[in-house]
């Protein structure tokens, strides 16, 4: 999983030649308790479609996959877009889409 601490997190982004992108207010959720909280929270069932907002590098998208929800990615970075791509894009699941998500329809 990415990301599970600050440093690995940092070693990811190096590794792809990645950065947070200020213009883009860019905050990446590291801890994994706290995932694991908010999906709980959240009662994701694999009955559910979820539609999440700046995945990063998809440490939340990896947890929300293992629910076996549908979920719908939606990152406006091409970097971490091809980051996300590279780990999960295949996963039959996972619908991910290079986009600011403010100018994404979604009916």
């Amino acid at each position: 999983m990415a990301g599970q601490t600050l440093s690995e997190l940092r070693a990811l982004l190096a590794a792809h030649g990645l950065a947070p992108q200020k213009r883009f207010g860019q905050n990446f959720l590291i801890d994994l308790n706290l995932m694991r909280k908010v999906v709980a929270a959240g009662e994701v069932t694999a009955s559910d479609v979820v539609f999440e907002v700046g995945p990063g590098a998809g440490s939340m998208t990896e947890m929300l996959l293992e629910t076996g929800a549908v979920v719908i990615a939606v990152e406006i970075d091409r970097g971490l877009h091809g980051l996300i791509a590279e780990r999960l894009g295949d996963h039959p699941r996972l619908r991910l889409i290079h986009a600011d998500v403010m100018r994404v329809r979604t009916g």
